[in-house]
């Protein structure tokens, strides 16, 4: 999974540009999600990985003030997608492909403002199919609050069509 050897891309400046492909923040698209969320770190080895930040803000919280489980998943299917971006290329996940199963454990409660991390991987990718892994922490203690496994199938038109 590694990238070809004569890669000479800087996987941070990869998985940024891949950040600045989505729609404007300001639209309701993701919006908070996109503005909350900041990338810290990518590397190509040993597998593709990101690992971005973001602190939690009322719209994504329950009714106890608590990070929502269908925010925690959302978070997971768009950061999981950036380590994909490390080994995109025209024809191969050039669009991110599509999520096939997204399997999250919540293991901790996140309060609202607090900030968490986002550890993503590929475990590993193929010509249609790919399974990522992400792991979520409360900074302030380092304590996992969840985990996923992201399968991902790849809908990227052959690289001889036009689109």
């Amino acid at each position: 999974m590694a990238p070809r050897s004569n890669d000479k891309r800087d996987a941070f400046a990869v998985v940024q540009h891949w950040l600045s492909m989505h729609p404007n923040p300001d639209t309701p698209r993701h919006s908070d999600l996109l503005s909350a969320m900041t990338l810290v770190s990518a590397s190509f080895t040993p597998n593709p990985r990101a690992t971005t930040r973001l602190t939690v803000t009322p719209s994504m919280c329950n009714l106890i003030g608590n990070l929502h489980g269908g925010a925690t998943a959302l978070i997971f299917d768009e950061c999981t997608t950036l380590s994909l971006a490390l080994v995109l290329r025209e024809g191969f996940w050039q669009w991110g492909g599509v999520s096939r199963s997204l399997d999250c454990v919540y293991l901790d409660p996140v309060k609202e403002g607090e900030t968490v991390e986002i550890e993503s991987e590929i475990i590993k990718v193929g010509k249609r199919l790919a399974q990522l892994r992400g792991v979520m922490r409360r900074i302030s203690d380092g304590v996992v609050v969840a985990t996923c496994e992201h399968g991902k199938v790849n809908t990227d038109p052959p690289a001889s069509e036009k689109l």
